[in-house]
């Protein structure tokens, strides 16, 4: 079975701590039944980031979730579509403002670290809807490429640590520990 061009999917998602997963094993789910399976890690990691950068822009609710306090979260939305060549992810949330690029170790709002690295192009845009979409594509290499570098493994060179004993400096270390 080959999938045509244009074969998409669309999934609405609370904007709730689960979203991502979510949004992870449907594209995983997706991409094995479209016979993409050798980008299915990448889009996976791809459309969860991008879903979970948008969570908090649209009413995030925190923890063990009730159905009442599900009443007022507001929703993220997942586009994925199959183009010649790429894939194209998408998300829709409430926010009209810029994606917000994260560093490792930031902390704060969840906001975009791999979806910059790992997409061959990505933007957002604000529809006259209002919100925004945050979009990127992902080149779909022919089966058996690899669709990212990897490195080659090195040989571990153990070097044996030096031992020395300095009678001198243990004492001086002793006698400061006692002191503090």
């Amino acid at each position: 079975m080959s999938v045509p061009a244009g074969a998409a999917s669309c999934l609405r998602l609370a904007a709730t701590g689960s979203a991502a997963g979510c949004a992870r094993r449907h594209v995983r789910h997706l991409l094995r039944w479209w016979r993409l399976d050798h980008v299915a890690h990448l889009a996976e990691l791809v459309a969860g980031e991008l879903v979970l950068a948008g969570t908090p822009a649209s009413g995030y609710a925190v923890g063990d979730v009730g159905y009442q306090a599900l009443v007022g979260v507001g929703w993220v939305t997942l586009w994925v579509e199959l183009q010649p060549g790429q894939l194209l992810v998408e998300t829709w949330d409430r926010d009209a403002s810029p994606p917000r690029i994260t560093c490792p170790g930031d902390s704060g709002a969840p906001g975009l670290y791999f979806v910059p690295m790992l997409a061959d192009r990505w933007n957002y845009y604000t529809p006259s809807t209002g919100g925004k979409i945050t979009w990127c594509e992902l080149r779909i290499p022919p089966a058996g490429e690899r669709p990212l570098p990897h490195r080659r493994p090195t040989a571990i060179v153990r070097r044996s640590a030096m031992t020395t004993f300095d009678s001198v400096l243990l004492r001086r270390v002793r006698d400061r520990l006692v002191d503090y």
